[in-house]
C-alpha cells in the first residue's frame, strides 16, 4: 500500500511540474518539443526496428543462402542505423566548400521547425506575433551556418525592387519633384573630362552636370557608397 501511495505522489508531482499537450503522440517533457512524423515512427517502433536488424544479421552472417553461403562475413562492421530522435531537431547540416565534407552545426533550436511542428499539432501558436521578434542568436538573413557575414549583391536587390515596377518613359515634374543621383554611377558616366587637368576642373564639370540634370526639381540628393 505504501508503494502505491508513493507512486501516486510521484504522479501528482509530475502532473504539476510537467505540462504536456493533450492529444500529442509524443512530446519531450523538458523542452516541450513535439516529435515529427519521422521521429515518431523511429521512437515508437524502436523495438521492431531492433528485431529487424537482428533478423537481418542472422540471415546475412549465419544462415546464408540455400547453398549455405553467407552474404556478409561475421566480423564485418555493422552500419549505423542513424534512427532520428529528438536530438535531430537541434542540428543542421551544411556543406563545406573547401573540404567537400558535411559538418553538423548544433544550434540551440531549429526554431522554425519546432514552431511548424507545434502548429500542425494544433497547439496555440501565434506566428504573426512570434515572427516580429529575432528568434536566433545569429540571424540567417545576415550570416551563414558558420556564422560568417553574407556578402551583398546590389544587382539582385535592384532586380527584386524593380521586378513589378513599370518605369515610364517620361516623368511630369511637379513642385515637389525630388531627384536622387547615384554618385559613383554619375562619375563613371562623366568619365575623364578632356579639359580637366586638376581636381578643381573635375569638380566644376561635376557641378555643371548636376545643375543640368536638376532643372525643374525642387530637391537634388547625390548618394555615394561612402
Amino acid at each position: 500500500m505504501s508503494y502505491q501511495n508513493d507512486e501516486e505522489s510521484l504522479l501528482c508531482l509530475f502532473n504539476k511540474a510537467i505540462t504536456l499537450h493533450r492529444g500529442t503522440p509524443l512530446q519531450n517533457a523538458v523542452t516541450k518539443d513535439i516529435a515529427t512524423s519521422a521521429i515518431l515512427e523511429s521512437l515508437l517502433n524502436a523495438k521492431k526496428h531492433g528485431h529487424d536488424k537482428v533478423r537481418k544479421f542472422v540471415n546475412d552472417r549465419l544462415r546464408g543462402d540455400d547453398n549455405g553461403a553467407v552474404r556478409v562475413k561475421f566480423n564485418d562492421t555493422l552500419k549505423k542505423s542513424n534512427a532520428p530522435t529528438f536530438h535531430d531537431l537541434y542540428k543542421k547540416c551544411f556543406s563545406m566548400k573547401k573540404k567537400n565534407t558535411d559538418k553538423i552545426v548544433k544550434e540551440d533550436r531549429d526554431i522554425m521547425q519546432r514552431l511548424i511542428t507545434a502548429y500542425e499539432a494544433d497547439r496555440p501558436v501565434d506566428l504573426s506575433t512570434i515572427l516580429c521578434h529575432e528568434l536566433l542568436s545569429k540571424p540567417v538573413a545576415l550570416v551563414d551556418a558558420e556564422g560568417k557575414m553574407r556578402t551583398g549583391d546590389k544587382a539582385s536587390l535592384l532586380q527584386t525592387l524593380t521586378e513589378k515596377v513599370a518605369c515610364p518613359v517620361t516623368i511630369s515634374l511637379t513642385d515637389a519633384s525630388h531627384l536622387i543621383i547615384d554618385g559613383q554611377a554619375m562619375v563613371q558616366a562623366i568619365g575623364k573630362p578632356p579639359k580637366a587637368k586638376t581636381f578643381g576642373d573635375l569638380a566644376d564639370t561635376v557641378v555643371t552636370y548636376v545643375k543640368k540634370l536638376s532643372i525643374g526639381y525642387k530637391r537634388v540628393d547625390i548618394v555615394f557608397d561612402r
